[in-house]
């Protein structure tokens, strides 16, 4: 600083407070409701396809889930695991 008094410096800033994170998973788009049925389910290559509704108010919503490979590696040797991810939330109707 230049000995200046903090009061030329202007006033203080407030302080940005961080953004609540938003919850995983899926959203009705109509009326936000997180609670589906499952009501299709169809492999598709190495995918799977689920028709979904939702419980509230009936609108469908179609995924499409894939299993990626996962490697870690630890003292005992190279460990494979399958981990299922929702890829693509597709059109609703």
């Amino acid at each position: 600083m230049t000995g200046q008094s903090p009061d030329a410096m202007g006033p203080p800033k407030p302080k940005r407070t961080p953004s609540p994170p938003r919850p995983a998973g899926l959203e009705c788009r109509r009326c936000g409701c997180r609670h589906f049925l499952t009501v299709y389910t169809r492999p598709r290559g190495n995918s799977i396809l689920r028709r979904k509704r939702c419980r509230h108010c009936g609108q469908a919503i179609l995924t499409r889930e894939t299993t990626a490979a996962v490697i870690t590696v630890t003292p005992s040797g190279p460990q494979r695991f399958e981990a299922t991810v929702e890829l693509e939330d597709g059109a609703s109707r």
